[in-house]
């Protein structure tokens, strides 16, 4: 069971009436193992997605047929960052990387500050060579305020 939790005066605390009923099931002195994640950032996660869209707005041509759309800059920069599964085709004789999900129940928010940094990275080393780091982040952050 999954649902979401804050931290108050030590403790936590379900956030909602889904939360409450689950913890209500749980007998008084009861040990529990927790998996704690951080709870994703919202504006974070549009930030992604508006500089990918940035991004494949502005392409180099030579680059354009490359990715038709910006999920393909995301796929690629997953395959680049490392954020694959490592899968097999039917037959067994070859592999392939399947770039794995950012949805907020796949990735915490500390895992995805990391990968969004990584994915700057990428951006303005391989994807757009020289374009300045900070210079993206502040137009994504425009973008999006």
């Amino acid at each position: 069971m999954k649902f979401p939790m804050i931290k108050k005066d030590g403790a936590l605390l379900p956030l909602d009436a889904t939360g409450e009923e689950h913890m209500a099931k749980i007998k008084e002195d009861a040990g529990v193992i927790v998996t704690v994640t951080t709870y994703r950032n919202l504006k974070h996660h549009r930030m992604y997605w508006a500089l990918m869209h940035l991004v494949w707005d502005n392409l180099p041509e030579s680059r354009a047929k490359t990715w038709p759309k910006p999920e393909n800059i995301s796929d690629a920069i997953k395959i680049a960052t490392g954020h694959v599964d490592v899968c097999m085709t039917v037959d067994g004789k070859n592999s392939f990387l399947k770039p794995k999900s950012i949805s907020f129940e796949k990735m915490g928010q500390e895992e995805f500050n990391q990968f969004f940094n990584q994915a700057v990275e990428v951006i303005v080393k391989q994807i757009i060579p020289g374009l300045d780091c900070r210079a993206l982040e502040d137009e994504v952050l425009d973008m999006v305020a």
